[in-house]
């Protein structure tokens, strides 16, 4: 749902009784999370490492 292209983060958290602010960390974590697992560390995962 996120993911889909124009897609607010602040209507889909809003339409699930959400918190903006977590989903868009919820989201930032899950890209961290697919970029760990392909291996990509990127210069932002200087604060946070792959594990």
């Amino acid at each position: 749902m996120c993911a889909q292209p124009g897609a607010s983060i602040v209507s889909i958290a809003l339409s699930h009784d959400l918190n903006a602010n977590f989903v868009d960390q919820w989201i930032r974590l899950q890209a961290q999370n697919i970029s760990c697992s392909l291996g990509l560390e990127s210069e932002q995962s200087l604060t946070h490492k792959c594990v």
